[in-house]
């Protein structure tokens, strides 16, 4: 089996021998946790179809895996559990998913797809340490943020815009000119914009 470069890069921020997937999809990261020696390995997803694959995955590669028809962690027992992924949905969702949780877990590997600034500021108003914070491109470009029980660090307004590593992540860098480029024919028009204002001091520093 093999994964692709966004759940390599999210597998390898993983510690520990426990991990629940939410929102699994078809389950790889799952079935490639077990395969690496993981003890126990939950996966959770609100579609009872997507669930059915990552079982039927599972199978196909003889190993066993938990799993369990919710949304989110809603009723899930995180005994045992050292790392939550959750990728591919909205920032709010996440913040949902992780307000309503039973108990925090060590590590966090979270991959939102919108609402990121949102999801920054609820975890450092809530206590979690943040590790990484940055953006990879595997067809298009994805956040990626490592948090829970790590040191508390804190976020200039830049920071919390556009990522802690915004500045040294290539893939950052990218992203934020594109968006930059796509903004600048109208930027007049968004002069109150802060994030804009943002990106065009971002750009102007570079050249």
């Amino acid at each position: 089996m093999e994964l692709t470069y966004r759940l390599k890069e999210i597998y390898s921020h993983l510690n520990g021998d426990g991990l629940a997937d939410v929102g699994c999809g078809h389950g790889k990261l799952c079935v490639w946790a077990k395969l690496n020696g993981y003890n126990r390995v939950v996966a959770t997803d609100i579609s009872e179809a997507s669930l059915n694959k990552a079982v039927e995955l599972a199978k196909t590669y003889k190993v066993e895996i938990e799993a369990v028809c919710t949304d989110g962690l809603k009723g899930v027992d995180l005994t045992g559990i050292d790392n939550v992924v959750i990728a591919g949905m909205g920032g709010l969702e996440i913040i949902n998913i992780l307000s309503v949780a039973r108990a925090r877990v060590k590590n966090y590997v979270l991959s939102p797809n919108t609402k990121n600034v949102e999801l920054r500021k609820y975890l450092l108003e809530n206590g979690y340490g943040i590790k990484r914070d940055y953006t990879i491109e595997d067809g298009k470009f994805y956040t990626i943020i490592v948090c829970g029980d790590y040191p508390k660090v804190g976020y200039s307004k830049a920071e919390i815009e556009f990522g802690k590593e915004y500045l040294s992540c290539p893939a950052s860098l990218n992203r934020l000119k594109k968006e930059y480029l796509t903004l600048k024919p109208v930027g007049v028009r968004l002069t109150n914009n802060e994030r804009f204002s943002l990106l065009k001091e971002l750009f102007d520093e570079i050249k």
